[in-house]
């Protein structure tokens, strides 16, 4: 673990990766709002998802806060540069989170025009993260009121955060590939988004090793990256699909203006 009194710097590389992370993180996601903004329509996007990663992303982002909260003490003691540079593998985390947040919110915009249980489902997404929060700050009353000195129950509560942000990255993107399935066409959905961030889990992994991070934190983006290269693989089919399907049209056509 980092040491906040000496001062020590992580290796080069691991600021460089972490970096490109961070902003690769926010770029990332720019294709599926793009993608959501210019159709106006949430066709093929699974609201169940967008609800799981969102909870998902904050049990993830609890637990790396916990697991890490000792490392801010380095503020008092070292450059804020440093110090900024040795918490990236818990920025990276938080920027993921904040990223899909206002994603769902996008959502919920345009579908509320066309489903009237529109208000129900804003209302759960609320109480969700409403009891997150309750449950985080009486974790942390009860250890300081309670229990001098100790951080065992904190920690408890970070490996249980991680592991429910395992559970929930288990099932995230089922709900979405189970649309895919039914409907047989990608609509609103990005390929492009589910492209980058594919191999983009490869390498948040290897950051999140490489300082040193607890397993509860990174196992979820190995579950992530099986159900994205799924997600992937059935997009492309998709794509190739629909352009053989085109070529048919095109094949049709030309053909017709022969015999014509």
């Amino acid at each position: 673990m980092f040491d906040a009194v000496n001062c020590a710097a992580e290796p080069l590389y691991s600021y460089i990766l972490g970096i490109c992370l961070c902003v690769a993180g926010v770029c990332s996601y720019l294709p599926q709002y793009y993608s959501l903004i210019k159709s106006g329509a949430t066709t093929g996007i699974s609201e169940m998802s967008l609800l799981i990663l969102n909870i998902g992303s904050a049990t993830l982002a609890a637990n790396s806060l916990i697991l890490n909260f000792p490392k801010f003490d380095c503020y008092e003691n070292c450059s804020a540069l440093l110090c900024t540079g040795n918490l990236l593998s818990v920025i990276q985390i938080f920027i993921g989170w904040l990223a899909v947040l206002p994603l769902y919110l996008i959502f919920v915009r345009f579908k509320i025009q066309t489903s009237k249980k529109r208000v129900l489902s804003d209302i759960r997404f609320v109480l969700t993260y409403m009891v997150f929060i309750i449950i985080m700050l009486v974790f942390g009353l009860v250890e300081k009121i309670f229990v001098n000195n100790s951080t065992i129950f904190f920690k408890v509560a970070a490996i249980t955060l991680g592991v429910l942000s395992a559970i929930c990255s288990c099932i995230v993107w089922i709900p979405q590939i189970v649309k895919l399935l039914q409907t047989q066409e990608a609509g609103s959905v990005s390929l492009l988004m589910f492209g980058l961030q594919t191999p983009g889990n490869i390498m948040i992994i290897i950051l999140q090793i490489l300082y040193r991070q607890n397993w509860s934190t990174w196992i979820t983006y190995v579950v992530l990256l099986i159900e994205q290269a799924t997600i992937v693989v059935i997009l492309c089919v998709f794509k190739y699909r629909e352009m053989k399907n085109q070529r048919l049209i095109i094949a049709t056509n030309v053909n017709l203006s022969e015999l014509e």
